[in-house]
């Protein structure tokens, strides 16, 4: 059993709101569990490896991390991120704030098994 990076819909929204791509994170609110679980997947490939990811002049965070995760998941491919500094947490949407919460690992185990 490897790394595990787990994340929200919700959660997941947030950071790709605050680095400025707003069409990913509405369309990750909508994600499936299968979805999820497979961006869940790609975050700890990224986490293991964030060498490689198109970040320049910053730390790689693990906002980073999971919008990248989610930017594959969607887009197939992952580039930079429409923003370098991210916005303030304070003017979340509402609508991502209430967005989809963590599936429960039982579920997760229910659906994949030991993923």
């Amino acid at each position: 059993m490897g790394l595990r990076v787990t994340f929200s819909a919700a959660g997941a929204a947030t950071h790709l709101w605050a680095f400025g791509e707003d069409a990913l994170a509405d369309v990750v609110l909508s994600f499936s569990e299968v979805d999820l679980l497979a961006a869940w997947r790609q975050a700890a490939i990224y986490y293991q490896a964030s060498g490689g990811l198109p970040v320049e002049g910053r730390k790689i965070t693990l906002g980073h991390v999971v919008a990248f995760a989610c930017m594959h998941q969607i887009e197939g491919s992952i580039r930079p991120l429409a923003r370098r500094r991210r916005r303030p947490a304070s003017a979340v949407p509402e609508h991502i704030k209430n967005g989809p919460s963590h599936p429960t690992l039982t579920r997760v185990h229910e659906l994949h098994g030991d993923w």
